[in-house]
């Protein structure tokens, strides 16, 4: 049961990182997101960071038995 808390406040997590980059008028810097992954079903954002870099924020994705 924790381990489906926190994969809920993770996604959180990219949905507010998301979400303050607009807030700020820095969208520019959203390269794709938020979505979620196929395989892994876990949430992600990508960025760009002010050197060009991609950096991905991603939740660690659903627990499957």
């Amino acid at each position: 049961m924790k381990r489906w808390a926190d994969s809920d406040r993770a996604v959180h997590h990219v949905l507010r990182a998301a979400d303050l980059f607009g807030s700020l008028r820095k969208e520019h810097h959203i390269e794709r997101g938020p979505g979620r992954h196929g395989v892994s079903n876990a949430f992600y954002l990508y960025l760009r960071d002010p050197d060009g870099h991609r950096v991905e924020i991603f939740t660690s994705g659903l627990l499957h038995r």
